[in-house]
């Protein structure tokens, strides 16, 4: 089961919308090893780098203390300020490490996709209530997979520990003639090799587990291509909306075209499949304008309400098929149709001075 049900015959990507869903629901590829790995690995780096600069400060301090304790008073204020002292200084070492932790954490996870705060799962649902999902919950068919990866991990852990182990192996009789410092600096040298190593390492299995997750991921979400046509459906609207819509917009246009072509100049026709309504007023106008124009059905309305009006119609096919397909209504012919223009209508003029 995936994570919107079976994948059987599911063969597409998942498109935007379902992509959306499911984060929405919290579902993005995400290895929660990730964060662990970045985390551990740079607290132990951190260590590495500062700890022997905290521990001096931390054996300063507690020598000043105890220096000074036969000059303090052991009274409930004095025994609040050294502790005060002690809490303020350790304190703000915990804090830099559990700053780093948390900053890291965050960053890990949302360089695998983003924050993602969702409250799906927090809602009632009443699926949640079978005692077969909760079982198939308990046991998902992943378990033996993370179960794999946790012996991998734990396998990894116990090579190294066990090469290092090798590799000072004969070092350990001396130690017994070390002093306790110098023996504490070499085994926290030792358990710091094997810190850094191992958190390599778990990241590096972590990131492989990121790729893994990505592509179960992606193979839940994939949907059927019926589910992708219905939603292709549901966006673009039912049949009925869209003539709806159709219809609207041939309403509103023929009303445009009720209005503009009774005050053209000239309509110049294909002679029936184009038509384009042209005006010119040499006082406010640079050049003609297209006032409306139409294909099949509207350019027979534009000849029958220009017929109506007495509005000239001239036939010219090369120039009412350039006009319809270059020019829309309440934009001015181009420079290149200037003489073409001027000559329809120097005729349609004449004609008028005839008929006078």
């Amino acid at each position: 089961m995936g994570l919107f049900g079976g994948n059987e015959g599911k063969t597409e990507k998942a498109t935007p919308k379902r992509r959306n869903e499911a984060r929405e629901k919290g579902q993005i590829a995400r290895s929660q090893n990730i964060p662990f790995a970045a985390t551990f690995l740079a607290i132990v780096a951190l260590l590495g780098m500062f700890g022997p600069t905290i521990l001096s400060d931390l054996a300063g301090f507690m020598q000043y203390l105890l220096s000074h304790a036969n000059r303090q008073d052991f009274t409930v204020e004095g025994i609040h300020f050294w502790l005060l002292q002690t809490g303020v200084r350790i304190g703000k070492i915990v804090l830099i490490f559990m700053a780093t932790g948390v900053l890291l954490s965050v960053a890990a996870n949302a360089a695998q996709g983003g924050l993602v705060i969702s409250t799906y799962k927090l809602k009632f649902r009443f699926e949640n209530m079978n005692p077969l999902s909760g079982l198939q919950r308990l046991f998902p068919k992943t378990s033996g997979i993370e179960f794999l990866k946790s012996l991998i991990s734990i396998g990894i852990v116990t090579y190294l520990s066990y090469h290092l182990y090798l590799g000072i192996r004969s070092e350990l009789p001396r130690l017994m003639l070390k002093t306790p410092n110098q023996i504490a600096q070499n085994i926290s040298h030792v358990i710091y090799q094997l810190s850094i190593q191992s958190g390599c390492y778990l990241l590096l299995i972590s990131i492989a587990d990121y790729f893994w997750n990505r592509r179960q991921f992606e193979q839940s979400i994939r949907m059927a291509r019926e589910e992708v046509k219905d939603e292709m459906k549901n966006a673009e609207g039912s049949p009925e909306i869209k003539g709806r819509i159709k219809r609207k917009q041939r309403e509103i246009a023929m009303r445009m075209i009720m209005a503009a072509v009774p005050k053209a100049d000239v309509v110049i026709t294909n002679p029936t499949h184009f038509a384009v309504a042209l005006s010119y007023q040499k006082e406010s106008m640079a050049a003609p304008t297209v006032v409306a124009k139409g294909q099949d059905y509207m350019a027979q309305r534009i000849r029958e309400v220009a017929r109506e009006h007495k509005v000239p119609l001239v036939e010219n096919k090369p120039l009412a098929q350039t006009l319809y397909k270059t020019v829309e209504p309440g934009q001015q012919i181009p420079g290149n149709l200037y003489k073409a223009v001027a000559e329809v209508l120097a005729y349609v003029y004449k004609l008028k001075t005839m008929r006078l």
